[in-house]
């Protein structure tokens, strides 16, 4: 169980430190609301009783709830709005890291919200189940995984070991973000 756990927390810290996985999820905005959270109850496909499920999601494409980071947001017409510039007044801005605060000004309209997504959570009862990863990563999460077991472990030589393991997981991390290997750069071309 502990091994899932880590598994687990290991591939948080790839999908986080790297966008492995872009989702899109659109949102219906609504007069008087202003604040939309990415929140599982807000889902059209949720049986919560929250006063405005406002998630655009189907039966076929729920929702997850797997958010890291909203990265970009379109209107309708699949213009890209502003996020978080206050020299812009049609700026649309992320209070919180699930929060997209969109003012009146943009009321009664879709959104289309792209967003870092985290790995499907692994739960340990299905030995088949998939991790996708780039394979440069594998020895990464071998290397967290070996480290946080060896650092849950009694005696110096252990956490010695498991240390070892954590900073060779870093090196990796960044080795792979110095070469670019997960296309962190943006590029723009005129």
């Amino acid at each position: 169980a502990m091994l899932v756990i880590h598994t687990n927390q290991g591939l948080t810290s790839l999908y986080s430190k790297f966008i492995l996985s872009e989702k899109e999820v659109l949102i219906q905005t609504k007069h008087p609301f202003t604040h939309y959270f990415l929140r599982k109850e807000f889902a059209r496909t949720s049986d919560s009783d929250v006063h405005y499920q406002y998630i655009v999601d189907t039966e076929g494409d729920p929702y997850k709830e797997d958010l890291i980071k909203i990265l970009s947001v379109y209107n309708e017409s699949g213009s890209e709005m502003y996020l978080d510039d206050i020299e812009q007044s049609e700026s649309l801005f992320t209070p919180q890291f699930d929060c997209l605060q969109i003012t009146g000004v943009h009321s009664e309209q879709l959104f289309s919200i792209i967003y870092q997504a985290r790995h499907k959570e692994i739960t340990g009862s299905d030995p088949c189940q998939e991790i996708h990863i780039p394979l440069f990563f594998e020895e990464a999460l071998q290397s967290y995984i070996a480290g946080k077991v060896l650092s849950h472990m009694n005696g110096q030589e252990h956490t010695a070991k498991g240390n070892e393991y954590t900073a060779y997981y870093n090196m990796i991390c960044m080795d792979a973000e110095s070469k670019d290997l997960v296309k962190t750069s943006k590029s723009t071309t005129n």
